[in-house]
């Protein structure tokens, strides 16, 4: 996925290195340790961009193996948190967390339950 930014009917401008650039998102070797483990490489959802201006990055654990429980992983080990990216109006913000009505529920435990990275819920 790549981001791009249009000012004054100027040509769209590149910035995903900028916004990777901004830290947060697992690096290569992090992302080996769960790709080793069994997990698939992160992935952009985008689900609920009709409602909201931000994509979540996330990895999928192979069901058949567990991943070794860290600070990224939720869902009962089922995903890998990547982070997330929001659209503040004129600029992409990288965040980690974001608040409940950045991320709204669709009734689905994951979106509801046991997800650490939305906040106030």
């Amino acid at each position: 996925m790549r981001a791009y930014i249009s000012k004054d009917g100027r040509a769209p401008e590149d910035v995903t290195a900028t916004i990777l650039a901004r830290g947060g998102f697992p690096d290569e070797k992090v992302m080996k340790k769960y790709v080793d483990q069994g997990a698939s490489e992160l992935f952009a959802q985008v689900r609920k961009l009709d409602r909201v201006p931000v994509v979540r990055w996330v990895a999928e654990a192979d069901p058949d193996q567990e991943l070794v429980l860290d600070n990224r992983t939720f869902d009962h080990g089922g995903l890998v948190h990547g982070g997330f990216l929001v659209w503040a109006g004129d600029h992409f913000e990288v965040r980690q967390k974001v608040a409940a009505a950045m991320w709204p529920c669709d009734g689905k435990p994951i979106d509801c339950d046991d997800d650490p990275f939305v906040e106030g819920r």
